[in-house]
């Protein structure tokens, strides 16, 4: 996902601003691409199931303003 990621407002409690995730999270979370656990954090460190990845994969190919040379990639 592309953008301004200084512009966006990251939601989650355990990922600092000075984290090198930061940027990338915070426009995730912006674009509505990924969601947090229920008490505002992330868990970036947690082992990710193949359900939550195929949720990210599923909701970033469905933006309609995704370039078809990214969703190529993706493929």
């Amino acid at each position: 996902s592309t953008g301004v990621a200084g512009a966006a407002s990251n939601p989650f409690s355990d990922v600092p601003q000075d984290s090198w995730a930061y940027d990338a999270v915070a426009t995730l979370a912006a674009d509505g691409v990924i969601d947090g656990f229920l008490d505002g954090t992330y868990q970036g460190n947690k082992t990710m199931t193949r359900y939550e990845m195929a949720q990210i994969v599923a909701r970033a190919m469905a933006k309609e303003d995704l370039q078809k040379a990214d969703k190529a990639i993706v493929d």
